[in-house]
C-alpha cells in the first residue's frame, strides 16, 4: 500500500504517527530517550485510551488482554501464510478469486 498511495499522503501518515508517538512520550524524540523516566513505565501499544472499556476485575482484564494479543498474533500468522502461499505458489494471493476478477465495478445498477 504504501507505494500506491501518493507520497504526499505516506508522508503525512508517517509524520501523524510519529506526532502521536512523539506526544506520548512528551516530546521526546529518540528510542534512548523514550524510556526514561515516565515512558519506562508505558506498556507497548498503550496509547493511554480505551481503558475505560476493560473490565473493572482485574482478573477479567487480564484475561481480556491475553485474548486480544493471541488473536493479533493468530492474524500475523494468517498473513505470513499468505505471503508464504504467493511466494511459493507464485499464485494469487486468494486462491477462492478468480484469476482476472476485477471487483465488483460495473456491476451494480446504481442508476435507480
Amino acid at each position: 500500500a504504501i507505494y500506491t498511495a501518493p507520497a504526499s499522503a505516506t508522508l503525512a501518515l508517517v509524520f501523524v504517527a510519529g506526532y502521536i508517538e512523539s506526544s506520548i512520550y512528551g516530546g521526546k524524540m529518540t528510542m534512548l530517550d523514550m524510556f526514561e523516566g515516565d515512558g519506562a513505565k508505558r506498556n507497548p501499544g498503550d496509547l493511554d485510551f480505551g481503558k475505560q472499556f476493560l473490565p473493572k476485575d482485574a482478573a477479567a482484564a487480564y484475561d481480556l488482554k491475553l485474548k486480544e494479543l493471541s488473536n493479533g498474533r493468530l492474524a500475523m500468522l494468517a498473513f505470513a501464510g499468505m505471503v508464504h502461499h504467493y511466494l511459493v505458489v507464485k499464485g494469487p494471493l486468494f486462491p477462492l478469486i478468480p484469476e482476472g476478477w476485477t471487483g465488483p465495478q460495473g456491476s451494480w445498477n446504481l442508476d435507480s
